[in-house]
């Protein structure tokens, strides 16, 4: 049989949900982490809804001079056909990027199954970027923590997770508004956008989309990001970033990237 290694950081760490919301039975799951990388929320996702959504980048100088953690997650042994069901689920290609990274076991109990201390994995990292990455839901983040808390990642890194601002919708009626009005406008499209993904994703190309598909949808979500500027100057921002009380706009331009339920999009980190 056919299997690889999947490393789950995100709302996939529950192995329990893993099971029932993506109907794939792992042959196997082990607690890992990767070096020299670290979660980010970096995913963009729909405004005043689910802003963002978690990936991993390799940590740059100032992450390793504050010493963030590496991330850490499960590591579920899959078939070839149970992981093009992942990358389907997952918006087949559009704003995550595969990628084959090496992780370390963290219970040495567990090197027998993998077959040493170190083992290959294949992951998600960031295909789509937005330049000032936001914050992601409450409601994301809760699904996010409460399955870290049921597989046995470190205590620092929990914290670290536990730490993640979140974005909760303002509560002054402009703010309610503008919400209001954006969502009125973009939730069609995107619910558009995730019917298209899931009539055109082809399972038996490893769960990716059509060229043209990505095109598309990676043109509409730029333009609503951008259009989201613009509605932001008299609403409010709809990713959190005028919560930050320190966050001033130097800071902003510091951390532009330098590559290219509720309202869903078509992926879920």
């Amino acid at each position: 049989m056919d299997t690889l290694w999947y490393f789950a950081y995100g709302s996939n760490l529950s192995v329990e949900k893993f099971t029932h919301s993506r109907g794939i039975v792992p042959l196997a799951a082990v607690v890992a982490h990767i070096p020299g990388w670290q979660i980010s929320m970096s995913i963009p996702g729909l405004p005043y809804s689910e802003p963002a959504f978690a990936s991993i980048e390799a940590m740059n100088a100032t992450s390793l001079k504050e010493k963030q953690p590496d991330v850490q997650g499960v590591a579920y042994q899959i078939t070839r056909a149970q992981y093009a069901k992942i990358i389907a689920s997952e918006g087949g290609d559009i704003a995550y990027a595969q990628a084959r990274l090496l992780a370390q076991v963290l219970n040495e109990a567990d090197e027998d199954a993998v077959g040493g201390k170190t083992f290959h994995v294949l992951t998600l990292t960031n295909a789509m970027f937005k330049a000032f990455p936001g914050r992601p839901s409450f409601r994301y983040m809760d699904l996010v923590l409460s399955g870290a808390k049921t597989v046995a990642i470190t205590p620092r890194y929990l914290h670290h997770l536990q730490t993640i601002p979140t974005y909760i919708q303002g509560t002054s009626a402009r703010r309610k508004t503008g919400a209001f009005l954006f969502l009125l406008i973009w939730s069609p499209v995107m619910q558009l956008i995730e019917i298209t993904v899931q009539y055109t994703v082809d399972l038996e190309r490893g769960g990716v989309v059509p060229s043209w598909v990505k095109t598309f949808v990676r043109f509409l979500v730029s333009f609503m990001w951008y259009s989201h500027e613009f509605h932001a100057f008299f609403w409010g921002r709809g990713d959190g970033l005028d919560e930050h009380s320190d966050l001033e706009l130097m800071d902003l331009q510091s951390n532009v990237c330098h590559s290219s339920d509720s309202r869903r999009m078509p992926w879920g980190g």
